[in-house]
């Protein structure tokens, strides 16, 4: 049987580009804004994210915890 250990550092990262994508879905008015790509971006992250919780490589809880520190900092 194969133990599967959360790693924090993938949480982080997960986090950070969790709000960087927000962030840029915040300035609508950029010319050079694609909805599309950022459609596709969504689509990546959210799949990554499903397979790291779904594998318990990330806690969900936690990167929801991280998630409000970081933009209740804002």
């Amino acid at each position: 049987m194969q133990v599967k250990q959360r790693c924090e550092v993938l949480e982080e990262q997960l986090v950070s580009l969790v709000v960087t994508a927000m962030e840029a879905a915040d300035v609508p008015d950029r010319s050079d804004a694609d909805p599309a790509l950022a459609h596709l971006l969504w689509q990546h992250l959210s799949s990554q994210l499903i397979y790291f919780v779904l594998f318990q490589f990330a806690s969900f809880p936690h990167m929801v915890v991280s998630l409000y520190e970081k933009v209740g900092a804002f």
